[in-house]
């Protein structure tokens, strides 16, 4: 197999794909750990409603806290303006 000549300069991309290379147990072990994080709060969701709690906050979902401002019903009137005709 023919190696490729080294260039003076490597451009960045080569650098971040040798620098995962080196690194692949810890960058491994970060992103599991990232996933782990941003899951659980899910997970614990969907056990609470299933009726299964874990440990640790639940997320609570409430329809009151919604705006309001998408009802056509809720929608306060523009107030009449000194000097302008309707």
């Amino acid at each position: 197999m023919a190696r490729t000549p080294r260039h003076r300069r490597e451009i960045a991309t080569l650098a971040v794909a040798r620098f995962a290379i080196r690194n692949r147990l810890p960058l491994a072990v970060l992103l599991v750990l990232a996933t782990l994080f941003f899951l659980y709060p899910l997970a614990n969701t969907l056990l609470d409603a299933a009726g299964h709690r874990m440990p640790g906050p639940t997320v609570h979902f409430k329809s009151a806290v919604w705006p309001h401002h998408t009802d056509p019903r809720r929608v306060r009137p523009e107030p009449h303006r000194a000097g302008h005709s309707v």
